[in-house]
């Protein structure tokens, strides 16, 4: 199941919403561990659980793909985000700071599409208002208004994540 804390051949992960495929693969040039079309070669004995390695990945695209992604939008709706850092927070999905820097979950790369854009908005929003008034509301309402939608995967789903 996508929610045991071991990730094994054979078991699956959420990549980008979607629950995918953990295959190992052995071959002349060594072992390579499938996560859906992605592949990863594994250097040495292939460990039992999978998830350092894929989380290792799962990080590396985070940090090359959700800094852009934020500042398009940022950059969409006339914001300006002094510093962008992604990290391993165990309890949130991301954080703003007053002076405009916003942390983000590596995580986000497992959440739907649709779902980590919310999550993007919502941070940027916070730099017009940043508490969780219903003035934030009706900010985050304006640029994403199917948010209620995405929050509630959060509750349901997200959760499994952690």
């Amino acid at each position: 199941a996508v929610t045991d804390r071991a990730w094994r051949d054979g078991g699956v992960v959420l990549v980008d919403g979607e629950a995918v495929a953990l295959r190992v693969d052995h071959g002349p040039g060594g072992a390579v561990v499938c996560v859906g079309d992605a592949r990863l070669a594994v250097s040495g004995v292939v460990p039992m659980d999978l998830r350092p390695l894929v989380e290792r990945w799962l990080r590396t695209r985070a940090r090359v793909e959700l800094p852009p992604a934020l500042l398009a939008l940022a950059d969409r709706h006339g914001l300006t985000v002094t510093r962008v850092s992604v990290r391993n927070q165990q309890s949130r999905w991301g954080a703003c700071a007053r002076r405009g820097s916003i942390t983000l979950n590596w995580r986000l790369l497992q959440v739907p599409p649709r779902v980590r854009e919310y999550v993007l908005l919502h941070e940027l929003m916070h730099l017009r208002e940043l508490n969780h008034s219903s003035r934030f509301w009706r900010l985050v309402a304006a640029v994403c208004p199917d948010y209620q939608e995405s929050r509630r995967w959060l509750r349901t789903e997200g959760h499994a994540l952690f």
